[in-house]
């Protein structure tokens, strides 16, 4: 590779004898002006011989990066295919885990709902009870405790349930936001993305029309060095 590279040498050797002079031009009549032209087109020469020897180094190089590119995607297509069902089992089978825990919640909140009410009309029932004067820091205070032990197991067992839900599923798998457009008319301001459309407005300038609302149009001057650049000479008149 390097062997290739120092092909450019000579070349590089001719551009630096070139480029200092150019440095120098100042373009300030027609003389002046013809000199840097011709100047541009030699400048233009010689990137077309770099240009000619970097594809005849580079093309080989290429044809190489394709065939091992092509090789390795025949290789790997029946591979992606494979990943390709295996996810998309994985996640069919995660979707119905997801059913599951949410149909369990429900269940689980549903009879968390009904022994909490019990719990609390039996709480109420016990606070309630006639008691004698002597007994109430007795059989009443014993039933309203026992009453927030059941709270407090109650609370464990939920957490503990809770827990075992969450294990179900597949653990690596997660949730990603997608969306996808349905009528563009009714999507808030804030969603879409206005752009002008330069092609359309510079197609409608080469024909003459240059006055658009919203929009600037001029033109400016560009420069292609070649064997049939325009020379400017002075008038005669």
């Amino acid at each position: 590779m390097t062997k290739d590279i120092k092909e450019f040498d000579v070349l590089s050797a001719e551009i630096a004898a070139l480029v200092e002079p150019t440095k120098l031009i100042k373009v300030i009549d027609f003389n002046t002006c013809n000199y840097a032209i011709e100047a541009g087109k030699s400048v233009k020469a010689f990137l077309k011989k770099i240009e000619t020897k970097r594809k005849e180094l580079v093309e080989p190089l290429n044809e190489q990066v394709k065939a091992i590119n092509s090789y390795a995607k025949q290789i790997s297509s029946p591979i992606e295919s494979a990943e390709s069902h295996i996810k998309k089992e994985v996640i069919a089978f995660e979707n119905e885990q997801q059913q599951i825990r949410y149909d369990l919640r429900i269940k689980l909140e549903t009879e968390q709902r009904a022994k909490e009410i019990a719990l609390q009309a039996e709480l109420s029932e016990a606070v309630s009870k006639p008691v004698d004067c002597d007994d109430i820091f007795g059989i009443q205070e014993l039933e309203v405790e026992k009453i927030k032990v059941d709270q407090k197991i109650l609370h464990h067992e939920i957490k503990a349930k809770e827990y075992d839900i969450k294990q179900i599923g597949v653990r690596n798998a997660r949730k990603i936001w997608k969306c996808e457009l349905i009528d563009i008319k009714k999507v808030p301001d804030q969603f879409r993305i206005v752009t002008l459309n330069e092609k359309a407005v510079l197609a409608v300038a080469r024909e003459g029309q240059v006055e658009i609302p919203g929009v600037k149009v001029w033109q400016e001057t560009t420069i292609a060095f070649g064997a049939n650049t325009y020379i400017p000479r002075e008038s005669l008149d």
